[in-house]
């Protein structure tokens, strides 16, 4: 009669012991990867507050230079526009070889030779 209360006693303790190992294999990973996120934001977000606060003592400290400066940044931005994403989506198959091309047009002619 010993035989099957020790044998549900093992059971038990074998699924504790499974329920343990499962919760640290899941547990200890998510949280250490969820506080280094949260130390990432928390880094991004003061790099952001002090890269502000000396941007706005740099203004205050001389709002005529910052004038020609914004200017300057606005030609340069109009002589050389930044590239943008491409809206075009282009289906290929297997060989690499476009099938549909779909999106707007591209600003420049493109030559096309057969």
């Amino acid at each position: 009669m010993a035989a099957p209360a020790e044998d549900g006693l093992v059971r038990i303790v074998t699924r504790w012991a499974f329920v343990f190992a499962l919760s640290v294999t899941v547990a200890l990973p998510s949280a250490y990867f969820g506080l280094q996120y949260s130390n990432r934001v928390q880094h991004v977000e003061v790099t952001a507050q002090l890269k502000a606060q000396s941007l706005t003592a740099l203004v205050a400290a001389n709002p005529v230079l910052w004038i020609y400066q914004l200017q300057f940044v606005e030609e340069l931005l109009l002589r050389h526009p930044p590239q943008l994403a491409d809206d075009r989506a282009i289906i290929r198959d297997a060989a690499e070889t476009p099938l549909v091309t779909t999106g707007p047009l591209p600003a420049a002619p493109v030559l096309v030779r057969s």
